[in-house]
């Protein structure tokens, strides 16, 4: 469900930045347009700079019907852009730090950005792991071996194994941060 399905007068119960990052190729903009339009497109192009995408969480309260914006900030690390990441990360609700799980030097770069996003103002940020390409994968128990050490040594929030190209998992990570920020904000009750 994309942000055109509500009408134009209704309005978001919350909106959450969601900030997603990894290397080149792991698939951050694939994932956001899966959400967007449940679909692949194999033409999809690198992103440069930043990419922005909104999908709205339904949810019910007390018999009605509301929605959570999230919106999604695909970073693109390439170096002319480097400079902007403080101010791109800014004021995030959720970080989703995706790999590329057919290409486990992809996890290379997860201890740098680990320690770019680990600091003291971004301690209620929801911090995700994101292994993308399950599809590709023939040994998936040592990608899970691999998240499982990473989810414990940065003591991240959540790990899903998704496939943006067949949208298998993508919703899980969403449904995730919007259920943690309406138990925050006591809006399911």
């Amino acid at each position: 469900m994309n942000c055109n399905s509500y009408a134009q007068d209704l309005k978001p119960s919350l909106i959450l930045k969601v900030f997603l990052l990894g290397e080149k190729g792991v698939g951050k903009r694939t994932f956001c347009r899966s959400i967007a339009s449940d679909s692949f497109n194999a033409n999809t192009k690198l992103s440069i700079g930043v990419d922005f995408f909104t999908y709205d969480y339904p949810f019910r309260y007390k018999g009605d019907n509301y929605f959570i914006r999230l919106s999604f900030w695909a970073y693109e690390p390439s170096k002319p852009f480097r400079k902007m990441f403080e101010y791109y990360l800014t004021g995030a609700s959720a970080i989703y730090v995706m790999f590329d799980c057919s290409d486990l030097d992809s996890l290379k770069m997860i201890d740098n950005w680990m320690e770019k996003i680990n600091t003291p103002e971004r301690v209620s940020s929801l911090k995700t792991l994101l292994g993308n390409k399950m599809d590709l994968v023939s040994r998936p128990e040592k990608v899970k071996r691999i998240a499982t050490s990473l989810i414990k040594k940065y003591q991240l929030d959540g790990y899903y194994e998704i496939s943006a190209k067949f949208s298998t998992n993508v919703l899980r990570p969403i449904k995730a941060t919007a259920e943690h920020y309406l138990k925050i904000f006591r809006l399911n009750n």
